[in-house]
C-alpha cells in the first residue's frame, strides 16, 4: 500500500488514480484521471462515469486505477 499526496492510501499496482475535485472558488466540482509516474491530468470530467469511458476507450484496465 502506497500513499497517494501523502493522505491516499492506494494499491502498489496503481498507475492512475481518479481523484475527486471540488473547487471552493468556483462552486464546480469534478473528476480527474491522474498519471502517477508524472502527476499529468489527462482528462477531467463532471461525471466519475465519464472517467471511466475514458479510460476504457483508451485501454487503461481498471486494476491499475485508483480512486481517491
Amino acid at each position: 500500500m502506497e500513499l497517494y499526496k501523502g493522505k491516499y492510501p492506494i494499491s502498489n499496482h496503481s498507475e492512475y488514480v481518479i481523484d475527486y475535485v471540488c473547487d471552493n472558488v468556483s462552486g464546480e466540482n469534478y473528476y480527474q484521471l491522474v498519471r502517477l509516474k508524472d502527476d499529468a491530468i489527462l482528462c477531467s470530467y463532471k461525471s466519475v462515469i465519464s472517467v471511466k469511458l475514458y479510460c476504457w476507450d483508451i485501454g487503461i484496465q481498471k486494476q491499475k486505477v485508483a480512486f481517491i
